[in-house]
This record gives structure tokens, sequence and C-alpha cells, in this order.
């Protein structure tokens, strides 16, 4: 081997931090635990190759704390792993020295380690080592025919890859050469599409979702001030709530004078003074401090989906928003207008805003008011400027609480936001509370939006099944469902989606006076998706109200398609991928409308100025109109013709749409054979 081989970190940027140590393969294979892998601006030395995470802060430019855990299980505690998270430091500090190329991103790595994770329980269970896995074809096959994320096999194939060109020269071992892989990619392979797309969540389960996070945030409202002053009690006392033995050995450790025999409270007797036992049962939350951090950590990835579910933004941009982030904006009228304002999850800090309600609101005034308490413990008062480089996260680590055990370490100013996510194996039965059980229907209406793609044979798409959350599920949703389209017909989610769909639709519509200055140059802003998500959301709702109602239809754009279904022409028609490409070009529109809907393109011609254009229902090509919603607007006008002076102009007005209405539907009614 050459003895000048050096590694060199690809990850250092000059941005004025010290640069971490290089590596020289004449030294061996593998660094020494003192190699330095990260450093402060200052020179402060911040991580070495030995440690148990790499804080590699300084160098991925968001300036919050940025760390790189090696864990095998989220049980510490677990023996006999010291050797596995010997192996995942080793192939990530490859990946991070000697690939070929422009450095990985921050999260590249993590996906890395997370797939190297994977691996590496597989090879804990099989009693063997990483480097067995990925030299050995039969170990390889079997880890790809169990490991059910295809994302980590495309991970681990990646990897494979890298290591079989970098050589067993640099390495120390040889790597499975074609043939493994090629089983490693059949595997991929089997395991479906790689490129499906996430699915709408079902209307039925998005309105659940949307009612069970609302409900762990009353249940969390209703005690937090009795809990944030538990919190405050136990941090202001070191030895308050811990078992008899352990105040004893507190106090001994720390020097804290009692008299021998004289004991604190206890956790029980704590939350019964505070009267949060029933709280602490219901969300299985352990009797202790480590319960009552656990707690907040909860409630604070429940907010994080709340306000995700209420604006659209990323879960990476949800969990670096800046403290202060909160902004509104008053219309002519008075109206106020609720805004978040964050950071875009480039690598450069560029302020952007999102759009949300009431509801994103309050889920922010959650999380700040549990943050000052952990700001408050530190001696620090989050900033109350609103700046791209704010140091203070709204999602502040509960770790600093500091009574979990671990030390974490700040950079600077700089503080940690929450990393423990609402997916995680710790929040398993906080899921099994707020992901709703799928349906039939739910799956019935899977098949309508994508008749193609087999949901049925999808293990995580089964009747009986927690619905598979994803944050991208909710950004998806949310897009195709505020909109102004009729694609939701349920009452219930079109009530918690009313005031946002209206504010999306002021600032991100195409040709608004806003949507310049929300979107701007950000190709990936939710403002654009939202956008995009529009014609799709129009076309999906012709295809169920106009190609393949539930209800008799009518109108002159029925009877257009009516005569023509029977054709060629009529098979294009009913082509789903066709329909929503002219959807997409412009070609075809559709719009909700009080009795149906409209398939003008463009700016009607015959606009309404009242509630009702009787002419909607005198022969216009464009209506299609539904029977059942005839039958909701006959009954509202009814009543209101009900309520004003027969001698009046305004009763003149509405009896006479009233009259066009009622003989619309005995129009129908006849033509269907019908009598009412």
């Amino acid at each position: 081997m050459s003895q000048s081989t050096l590694f060199s970190p690809k990850y250092f940027v000059n941005d004025g931090s010290p640069a971490p140590d290089r590596w020289d393969l004449s030294r061996g294979l593998i660094p020494i635990d003192n190699m330095v892998v990260s450093r402060a601006k200052d020179g402060q030395i911040l991580s070495r190759y030995g440690d148990g995470f790499w804080d590699l802060t300084p160098y991925y430019g968001r300036g919050d704390f940025t760390c790189l855990y090696f864990y095998v299980f989220d049980d510490e505690s677990v023996a006999g792993t010291e050797s596995l998270v010997a192996e995942m430091r080793y192939f990530l500090f490859l990946l991070m020295y000697a690939r070929p190329g422009v450095r990985l991103s921050l999260s590249s790595l993590r996906n890395y380690l997370n797939m190297l994770r994977s691996v590496a329980v597989f090879a804990f269970n099989k009693k063997c080592s990483l480097k067995d896995v990925l030299s050995s074809k039969p170990r390889l096959a079997e880890y790809a025919y169990a490991e059910p994320i295809k994302g980590k096999l495309t991970m681990l194939a990646a990897l494979l890859s890298f290591l079989l060109k970098l050589g067993a020269e640099k390495i120390g071992f040889l790597v499975v050469g074609k043939s493994g892989q090629d089983v490693l990619l059949a595997c991929i392979q089997l395991k479906g599409d790689t490129g499906k797309q996430y699915p709408p969540i079902p209307t039925r389960i998005y309105s659940l979702l949307i009612s069970a996070l609302d409900s762990e945030l009353k249940d969390w409202e209703a005690v937090e001030q009795r809990y944030l002053s538990l919190l405050r009690e136990c941090l202001g006392d070191p030895i308050l709530g811990k078992s008899k033995r352990q105040q004893i050995t507190i106090a001994t450790r720390h020097g804290i004078a009692r008299t021998p025999g004289e004991y604190k409270d206890d956790f029980t007797k704590l939350l019964s003074n505070y009267r949060l036992k029933e709280y602490f049962d219901i969300n299985n939350l352990s009797y202790s401090v480590h319960g009552l951090v656990f707690g907040l950590s909860s409630v604070m990835n429940v907010a994080k989906l709340y306000i995700i579910t209420f604006s659209g933004m990323r879960n990476a941009e949800a969990r670096y928003l800046p403290f202060n982030c909160i902004d509104e904006e008053r219309s002519l009228g008075g109206v106020v207008h609720r805004l978040i304002q964050g950071n875009t999850t480039k690598l450069k800090k560029v302020r952007t805003k999102w759009v949300t309600n009431s509801e994103g609101y309050r889920a922010i005034r959650i999380v700040q008011r549990i943050s000052k308490v952990i700001y408050a413990h530190l001696g620090e008062v989050p900033s109350i400027t609103k700046k791209p480089d704010d140091d203070f996260p709204l999602f502040v680590t509960t770790a600093y609480l500091n009574f979990t055990g671990r030390n974490t370490r700040r950079a600077g100013k700089t503080f940690q936001a929450l990393g423990n996510s609402f997916f995680s194996t710790k929040f398993v039965e906080l899921r099994k509370r707020v992901c709703p059980l799928i349906e039939d229907g739910d799956l019935k209406e899977l098949e309508h939006i994508d008749p193609h793609r087999a949901w049925r044979s999808e293990a995580e798409f089964q009747v009986g099944v927690p619905w598979p959350l994803t944050e991208h599920m909710l950004r998806r949703s949310l897009a195709l469902y505020a909109q102004r389209s009729g694609l939701v017909s349920l009452s219930s989610l079109r009530r918690q989606l009313q005031h946002l769909t209206e504010e999306m639709s002021r600032y991100y519509a195409r040709g608004s006076m806003y949507a310049k200055n929300f979107i701007g140059d950000d190709k990936e802003h939710f403002g654009l998706e939202w956008q995009e998500a529009g014609p799709v959301a129009s076309g999906l709702a012709f295809i169920r109200d106009v190609l393949f109602p539930d209800e008799p239809i009518f109108g002159g754009y029925v009877k257009w398609i009516e005569d023509r279904v029977g054709g060629a022409e009529g098979q294009i028609i009913l082509d789903r991928e066709t329909t929503l490409r002219r959807f997409r070009n412009g070609e075809l529109a559709y719009k909700e409308t009080p009795i149906g809907g409209c398939t003008k393109v463009g700016p009607c011609d015959e606009l309404a100025i009242r509630f009702l254009d009787v002419d909607c229902l005198g022969g216009c090509p464009n209506l299609v109109g539904r029977l059942s919603k005839l039958e909701q607007v006959i009954k509202g006008q009814t009543a209101l013709v009900s309520r004003l002076r027969p001698d009046s102009i305004e009763w003149k007005i509405e009896k006479a749409d009233l009259d066009v209405l009622q003989e619309t539907r005995a129009r129908v009614l006849q033509q269907r054979g019908e009598v009412k």
C-alpha cells in the first residue's frame, strides 16, 4: 500500500472552522480512537473517532446542534453491541472520508447510518458481524429478504458498490461481488416499484387523524399549568420525586444537606399533589422524572405533526423553526392572516413563510411555553428577533433538562433541536392512539384515486391495520384537499380545512400578488406543491362526480358524456391518466357549485350575481347537477322564502328561484321515471 495514501474528510467546509484530522492508511486501516473528526471555530475539539457520537455542527451549516449517534438499539443497555458499533463507525468514516466526489448531505449520512443500524440488528440476532453480512452472499441474501424497507436495501446496494470500488486493500476484506449484488437488487425489485408515490390519506382517516392530534393537545392543555409547575419544582430540587434510596445517594454525591430519616415526596406523591396521575396513566408515562420528560417529548412531537398538518412544511423545516416564528398580517378589512416564519431546508439559510390557521398557531404556542421552561433552566431567554440565524429553536431538545443522564453538548450559543421523531420506536403507543385503523371504504377510496395500484396486495394497506402515516403524506394530502375542487365530500374534513383552504387560495394561487413573496426561488416550497395539486384535485373530483358518480346526476355536460361513452371517444374520456393530463394542461376544468359542478374552462360568461344563477339550470352545457345537492338547495331556499313577506320584492325574487329549482327536480325525476 502506498505510504502516502491519505483519507481527508469530504464533509469539511472552510468557513473559518479548523479542519478535522486526516488519516494516513500507513498507520492502519482503522483510525485510532483519538483522531479528531470535528473542531469548533475556536479550535476546541468537539468529537474524536472513538466517541459515541460525532458532533458535525460546524460543518453542516444550520448552526444548530448536529450529531450522528452510534448505537444499535434504542435501549443502550443491551450488552454485546460494542463491536457492531465500531463497524458502523468505520463504514461511516469511509463514506465521509474515502468516497469520491462531493460530500454526502447530512440526510444521506443519516440514511446510511440508519441502514447500517438495521444490518447491525440483523447481525446481532445472527451472532455475526457486519463484515460477515457484506462479504457473504448467503448472509446478504438472508438480510435482504428479511428487510421490509426498500430504501434501506437501496442504500446498502450503494454502499456495496462503493466498497467494491475502494478495494479490499483499503478496507481490509472482500465484499460480495456481482452475483451477491444481483441478489440484493432482485430483492429490491421483489418488494415492488420503488417509484411509488406516497398516497394521499383517505379523507375519513385524514379527518380522524386531525381530530386525534387535536384531542392529544386538548388533553395536554387541560393539565399544562400543573405539569410545567411540577417540572419546575423537580428541576429546582434534584432529590425531589426520587425514591428514598435515590434521595440518599444523590444527597451524598452532591453534598446536599438532609436530616437522616426524613425524605421528600416521591414521584407518586407528587403526581397526586398535582392531580396528574390520570394523565400519566392514560399516556402510559412512568412515575418518574424520566416519564415527566418523555411526556414533554410526546406533546412536542404531536404539536410538530399538527403544525405540519396545517402548514404543509417538511419535517426538517418544522423541526428547525426558530422560537419566534409567529407572524400576522391584517387585510384592509381587518381580517387577521396567520403565517409561520422559518428557514428553507437548503444549506444556506433563507427566510421563508408558510400559511397556517389558528390551529397551527395554537400548536406553536404550546411548544413555546414548554421551550421557555427548558431555556429558563439553562438561564437563557429566547431571542425575540426574526432572523435566519436565530440560535433558539422552537423545538429545543428536552435532553437539556439533564434527567436522562446523557450530557448534551452545545456548539457555542447554538441549541440542539428535539431529536426523537413521532415515528421512532419510542412513540409506538402514541402512534396507536393517533393513527386510525384502515377500513374497507378507505381502500376503495385509494382504488378510486389510483386504480392501477394493487393497494390490497400491500401489507401496510390492509383492513384493520393502522394507517402507515408519514410526514410527507400529510404534506401531499393537504396540497390535494386544501383546494376548492369539490374533491372533499366529507363534511367534517371540510370544516377542519375550511379556513386554511381560503388562506392558501389567497397566498399561493397562481397570479396572486402574494405568491412570489412566499414562494420566491424556493423550488421545494409547499406553495408550489399546492399549485401543482390543484388540477389533480379537480381531475379526481371530475372522475368521481362525472365519470363514476355514486348518485343520479343531470345537466348539459352529463348528456354530452352519455352520448359519447359508448364510442371510441368515450374510452378516452374514461381513461384516468388521459383525463388527469388534460386537467394539468388546462384542457378540462371542474369546480364545485351549490347544485353540483361546472366544467367551464376559464371564467364563466354567465357569472351569477346572486347565490344561484337560474341560467345554469336552463340548459347550460357545462352543468353537472347532483340530485342530492339539488334537494339540499331546495330545502334551504324553501326555508328562506318562508321567512320573507309575500308582498316584498325579495320574496318574489327568491320564490322565482325556488320555482326553477323545483321544476328542475321534477324534470330530472320524470326523465328517470320517478315521481315526487
